[in-house]
């Protein structure tokens, strides 16, 4: 098995199409435009796989227009693909999905349609899947082309993650799973990110050793979580004899 980086190139953009009035309130419209505008860029190179609510489709469909554009009907809760779609990897030449459990990042109650879209992204373009029972959101994990694995311990050991597993159990199943050589775990992701701290907005793999990972001045209240990361991850690559090149991005640069 192999974790395809997200580097590499791909058949599909997939994008779910906003539709949470209590998250979005008064914006969704514009939201609802600015996703469209997204989808209709994207769609001038690659093919897009808009998922959607049925009650949505005929708006999706008066703004949005290209040959490269599926609008496929499903039943969901939210819009982030990112967290909800299914992990892809190569494995004896074939490509391959794991689907993970979903529970709204332990906080939201709206999630049970959301925990089955993963299957049926699977299903609908027809990749063999497995399931796992860990609950790990897309963006609670990165990696490169070397097997390593990184995350932040506060999502997915976090207590209202409700992992049925313990920690130690966690980490021998992601390196079962991806076949993997390291996981590297931040402490800590940033203050009051509401997903109590993904890894995709910490540390981003590109290719060909080089990692993009973040930074700031001395008065961000991420400061010294941001100063640890980097102080840790540097050991971490040292210590397992690694060649890497850190390329530092400042936050909402």
């Amino acid at each position: 098995m192999k974790l395809i980086p997200e580097w590499h190139d791909h058949q599909y953009c997939l994008i779910a199409w906003p539709c949470n009035k209590d998250l979005y309130g008064k914006v969704i419209n514009k939201a609802r435009d600015e996703v469209a505008n997204v989808i209709n860029e994207i769609a001038k190179t690659e093919h897009v796989i808009v998922l959607s609510n049925k009650e949505n489709i005929n708006e999706i469909q008066n703004k949005t227009d290209h040959k490269n554009i599926d609008i496929v009907e499903c039943k969901l809760d939210d819009s982030w693909m990112r967290d909800i779609a299914p992990i892809f990897y190569n494995e004896d030449q074939k490509l391959k999905s794991i689907s993970f459990e979903f529970n709204g990042y332990g906080k939201y109650p709206d999630y049970f349609n959301d925990n089955k879209i993963s299957k049926f992204i699977s299903n609908y373009l027809n990749i063999p899947t497995k399931t796992s029972d860990l609950v790990i959101e897309g963006g609670a994990i990165t990696y490169d082309d070397k097997k390593n694995l990184f995350s932040t311990k506060s999502v997915i050991f976090n207590k209202n993650r409700k992992q049925k597993h313990s920690s130690e159990y966690i980490i021998k199943e992601f390196k079962i799973l991806f076949d993997l050589n390291h996981i590297f775990l931040f402490e800590n992701g940033l203050k009051d990110d509401d997903t109590d701290g993904h890894v995709d907005n910490l540390l981003c793999p590109i290719g060909k050793n080089k990692y993009l990972i973040a930074t700031t001045h001395k008065l961000d209240p991420n400061y010294e979580i941001l100063e640890k990361n980097k102080a840790d991850l540097i050991n971490f690559f040292k210590d397992t004899n690694q060649i890497y090149e850190l390329i530092y991005k400042f936050l909402f640069q």
